[in-house]
């Protein structure tokens, strides 16, 4: 009895805890909170969640293929701004890598539009992309219980800090990616259960993006909601096609370098 009390209160404290940002715990710590959620029992903190954040960061530390944080997406300049792997970068919307996608090119098509728009306003964003090929590099490689952590993420949002639901649940999918993979072709797109991150957007710089009432979800009405989810979508699909991809034609090409070596290394013996 004891140890199923001390499950349901541990699911309570997880979901309950993520009405902040539990990013900000792991990225942030020492920023004072606005705020805290937490579970006692009998006079006692419980510690379950601060252990599970401990792993998630080390996951995003030491396993992420792709880690893409302190990014901005400007309204102004109409541009991506983001460090990857270390690495300061940027791209506009008029870039040609951008302009090139077919799925940019599909939505200018329906909105009989040229060029794409931002009424949404900026935002931060950061993610997390895993490889979760059984065959993945040492360096990558994934248990079967970091899979099962990961999968139980996907990509927040946060407005002035607090959790906009239930954006982020694993079986909610906000930006349409498991049908985009389905109508569209799958290689174009990250799969849900492999990217991790939170986006963060304001009352002051998007106005246009509202909650609905009960705080689930956007309301979507005008261009706004849809502009913000198109300039999501398209940068995750840049970052499959433009850095994912090319990890994993990297990856082929040194498994063929290693089988021809292999090769050679025999034929000099015989």
């Amino acid at each position: 009895k004891s140890t199923w009390t001390e499950y349901k209160i541990k699911r309570v404290y997880e979901d309950v805890s993520k009405l902040e940002s539990i990013f900000s715990k792991i990225f942030n710590k020492n920023i004072e909170d606005d705020f805290t959620i937490g579970i006692e029992v009998n006079n006692k903190r419980i510690s379950t969640y601060e252990n599970y954040l401990e792993k998630l960061e080390n996951l995003f530390s030491n396993s992420a293929v792709l880690k893409v944080t302190n990014g901005v997406f400007n309204k102004e300049k109409k541009e991506y701004r983001y460090i990857i792997n270390g690495k300061q970068q940027s791209i506009s919307l008029d870039d040609t890598h951008i302009m090139g996608l077919s799925f940019v090119r599909s939505i200018l098509k329906d909105k009989h539009e040229r060029t794409l728009s931002a009424t949404c306003g900026s935002f931060k964003f950061n993610f997390f992309i895993f490889d979760f090929d059984k065959n993945s590099p040492a360096k990558y490689e994934l248990r079967l219980e970091d899979k099962n952590l990961l999968k139980k993420h996907r990509i927040y949002l946060y407005r002035d800090s607090i959790r906009v639901y239930p954006y982020g649940d694993p079986d909610d999918d906000w930006l349409g990616i498991d049908i985009l993979r389905g109508t569209s072709r799958a290689g174009h797109f990250f799969s849900n259960d492999q990217v991790v991150g939170w986006i963060d957007i304001s009352k002051e710089t998007n106005p246009l993006l509202k909650d609905k009432t009960n705080r689930e979800g956007l309301i979507e009405e005008g261009n706004a909601t849809d502009d913000f989810t198109h300039l999501i979508q398209i940068f995750l699909i840049y970052l499959k096609q433009h850095y994912f991809d090319r990890y994993k034609t990297n990856l082929k090409d040194k498994k063929s370098i290693d089988v021809f070596k292999t090769n050679q290394l025999e034929m000099e013996f015989d």
